[in-house]
């Protein structure tokens, strides 16, 4: 499995950290967060080490790589659920709060 969260308001990384810590001891499961994570929320870093989160990528790692890796795609609000149909990979959306989220970045889903 690929997690690949977006980040800001929308971002589900630390709301699904303890689940996504448990996932893995039952998945291979990587972690590629989005590239303004890196800069804006470098504390994400410390975060996946306390966890012990095993296969974790930062944002400049070649997603198309990870992508061919997985089996399946989780995501929320990010675009990278784009490349994740591009590679025909099914996808499985955490959207919590959604209608609080909506319009928060111009992302519609109901416009799928």
């Amino acid at each position: 499995m690929l997690y690949m969260p977006t980040w800001g308001e929308l971002g589900s990384y630390f709301e699904l950290l303890d689940t996504i810590s448990q996932l893995q001891s039952k998945y291979n499961l990587i972690l590629k967060m989005h590239h303004n994570n890196d800069a804006k929320i470098p504390e994400w870093v410390d975060s996946a080490n306390k966890a012990n989160l095993k296969h974790v990528y930062d944002g400049s790692a070649d997603q198309l790589k990870l992508l061919c890796a997985a089996d399946l795609i989780i995501s929320d609000f990010s675009g990278a659920i784009f490349d994740g149909m591009y590679a025909e990979k099914p996808i499985l959306l955490y959207q919590a709060g959604l209608k609080n989220k909506i319009g928060i970045q111009k992302f519609d889903l109901t416009a799928l």
